[in-house]
């Protein structure tokens, strides 16, 4: 919250300051007057209850200042083997507990493809998935305009030939119009998800999606 009263007086203040210190000075005494008259302006401009709104997404209400963004951030886990213990090519893997998602409208998890899906809306997206499995394998985005429809992304796709190693893929998406579906599956293969590292029984399988347009 901002007290606009305090502001101003603060500034006004901060004016005659600045032109004290500079008075013995008449070169930088022209400069400070302009810079003044360029604050004095603005603090004229300020009208109580009056929302303003710069193109950075910042806007004032009243004594209220607020931003507005498009970007966010959301991380989908699941630490349960079951059924990430048998995921085919285009079955998605289950992603299905929240940790946070501070877009909510942008970034919706919901059940299909055998696993969890994501409808991404408008934008451009930052996707980190990371696992690790019992066996040698790949692992990839498949995207679609709805859970049945989905086809991999060979651009995603990431690996190991060593079992039990930790993968990790990133890739960006992006999403023209309208909402794209994805979903994280195995390539080639039947894959069965391990547990992390010495974390007996933590079969963790991580999503991480930031939208940052």
């Amino acid at each position: 919250m901002i007290n606009f009263n305090k502001l101003i007086a603060s500034a006004i203040c901060t004016c005659a300051l600045v032109t004290s210190v500079f008075a013995a000075n008449p070169a930088s005494t022209e400069y400070v007057d302009k810079k003044i008259q360029g604050l004095q302006t603005q603090i004229n401009n300020i009208k109580p209850g009056t929302t303003y709104t710069a193109g950075t997404g910042i806007s004032i209400t009243g004594t209220t200042i607020s931003a507005t963004t498009t970007s966010g951030i959301a991380e989908f886990i699941r630490t349960i083997q079951v059924p990430n213990n048998a995921v085919t090519p285009g079955t998605a893997f289950t992603i299905d507990t929240q940790v946070f998602n501070s877009v909510p409208t942008a970034i919706v998890a919901s059940a299909g493809a055998g696993g969890t899906v994501f409808t991404l809306t408008t934008g451009t997206y930052a996707v980190d998935y990371e696992m690790s499995l019992v066996s040698a394998g790949s692992i990839g985005l498949y995207t679609g305009p709805n859970a049945g429809a989905l086809s991999l992304d060979t651009n995603t796709v990431v690996g190991s030939l060593t079992a039990t190693t930790w993968i990790h893929g990133k890739a960006l998406v992006v999403v023209p119009s309208t909402p794209l579906v994805i979903a994280v599956s195995s390539v080639m293969g039947t894959a069965s998800v391990s547990s992390a590292g010495t974390d007996v029984g933590s079969y963790m399988v991580r999503l991480i999606i930031m939208k940052l347009t």
